[in-house]
């Protein structure tokens, strides 16, 4: 029997910040020379403070992609919580982390 390749998920915040895409770039080279696929879920900051209203309006609609994580599709989830949950208070990183408690 074949072992099966291990799915690792990560969550970022804005694709476009150098910081998340500079991960991105390092988690990808990482997967591919420890041969593991690789889902990357740029969502965007939870409970963001722009002064744009607009923009306030549909970042959270980004966000809807974390849910799509889960257990059963992904054994590793890195999260950047310094860039995801920047504006949220510890309690409230806590409530979104225990989300996917299920993954390593």
């Amino acid at each position: 029997m074949r072992n099966k390749r291990m799915n690792v998920g990560l969550f970022i915040a804005d694709i476009k910040n150098d910081f998340d895409n500079a991960v991105c770039r390092g988690v990808m080279q990482g997967a591919k020379e420890n041969d593991v696929n690789l889902i990357i879920f740029p969502g965007h900051y939870l409970k963001p403070r722009y002064s744009d209203i607009e923009h306030n309006r549909t970042a959270y609609q980004y966000n809807t992609l974390f849910s799509y994580a889960n257990g059963k599709s992904l054994d590793v989830l890195m999260i950047l919580m310094g860039t995801v949950g920047t504006m949220l208070s510890s309690r409230e990183k806590k409530i979104f982390l225990d989300m996917f408690q299920d993954i390593p």
